[in-house]
């Protein structure tokens, strides 16, 4: 396969986490270098009619499920070089009347290099990992194109120009987080920081998992478009303990029965049980993921909706939950997920419940 074209940016400044501490959560350090950034399409969906799919025994969904998440726990393994896979959806008007929306699909990575001029050898190198555990074989045989061409991964790159962009047309989907709700009795248990819980997705395994969101993609009024994107980490050694404790906590609070009103405590203990020990079990395959949805002229609330609604497949989850929706409220939170978009980048930006210890926590994902 051809190698894609690999976009260099100029010169700039990004905050790497070096370190970790119970006071202030992460620590950064700025570190000057270059962004590369390369793409690749995916021209159509294969049907998947093979036998594979069809045999009796087999569960389709299934199946197709399986082979995606080992290609992401191949990717989590990526975890140098600020590396970063992001999955986008284009939607562009159709120019014949009455007809669905154009719907482009397009992966693109992106490493970061502080030597001068070293980004495009690392890019390379993130393309070779990439594409070697791509599901090309057969049943699944998705296509994959890499842009070669530097006017066409503009157009893929910067689908919306960013000097357009104002905190209207930026929304963020989230995980859902909470902190319990305060007892009205005198003496009544106290909220603890360690009590936070960031409830995580629980994609819909239906038949047609992904229909509404591309119903709602092909649409859409605007040019609009969708990135889903993941960059590998670990948890840092102090957060391994932060969580343990946590569960230590909840497990401890759910198996206490000295008094009938809190049910509710118990019971929302069983559940962040069960969300941190899924953390921690994949403490060392973690990815960060960022899902930003960008409208041309106004933020695209229905594809938002359509799109969070199959985040959180409450019809099968153990604990039905559900997903927050975000949009920079300042100048400084709208620099960062400008940033963000620009260089696929995942500064952490927006209000949160969290205490700095745990402010992570939100954005990682098994």
């Amino acid at each position: 396969m051809d190698l894609p074209y690999i976009f260099t940016s100029p010169r700039e400044i990004v905050r790497q986490a070096v370190d970790f501490n119970n006071e202030q959560g992460i620590i950064y350090r700025e570190i000057g270098g270059e962004h590369a950034i390369w793409a690749a399409r995916v021209p159509f969906l294969p049907a998947m009619l093979s036998d594979d799919f069809t045999r009796l025994g087999k569960q389709r969904i299934q199946l197709i499920m399986e082979r995606q998440m080992r290609f992401i726990y191949d990717l989590a393994r990526a975890r140098d070089n600020l590396a970063t896979f992001e999955l986008r959806f284009i939607s562009t008007p159709n120019p014949v009347p009455g007809q669905p929306n154009l719907v482009d699909m397009v992966f693109l990575g992106k490493v970061f290099s502080a030597r001068q001029r070293g980004g495009h050898a690392l890019a390379e190198k993130l393309w070779d990992k990439f594409v070697s555990n791509f599901p090309l074989e057969d049943p699944f045989n998705y296509p994959l194109e890499p842009i070669t061409k530097p006017e066409e991964f503009r157009y893929y790159y910067e689908p919306i120009p960013f000097t357009e962009l104002e905190p209207t047309n930026i929304l963020e989907i989230r995980k859902y987080e909470d902190m319990p709700i305060r007892s009205a009795a005198p003496l009544g248990r106290v909220e603890r920081k360690g009590d936070y819980i960031a409830h995580p997705f629980v994609p819909s395994i239906s038949f047609n998992p992904m229909g509404r969101f591309f119903a709602a993609l092909t649409s859409q009024q605007q040019k609009s478009y969708v990135g889903v994107s993941l960059r590998p980490t670990r948890m840092f050694d102090q957060e391994v303990y932060n969580v343990s404790f946590a569960i230590g906590q909840f497990k401890k609070t759910a198996s206490e029965d000295d008094d009938i009103t809190e049910e509710y405590i118990r019971t929302r203990s069983l559940i962040g049980t069960y969300v941190y020990q899924q953390l921690m079990q994949e403490r060392e395959q973690l990815v960060m993921v960022r899902v930003a949805v960008v409208g041309e002229h106004s933020a695209p609330y229905g594809i938002t909706e359509a799109l969070g609604s199959e985040m959180v497949g409450n019809a099968q989850s153990k604990y039905p939950t559900q997903w927050a929706m975000v949009q920079p409220a300042d100048a400084d939170e709208m620099a960062a997920a400008l940033n963000n978009l620009r260089y696929l980048e995942h500064d952490i930006w927006g209000h949160t419940l969290a205490s700095p210890p745990l402010i992570r926590l939100r954005y990682l994902c098994s």
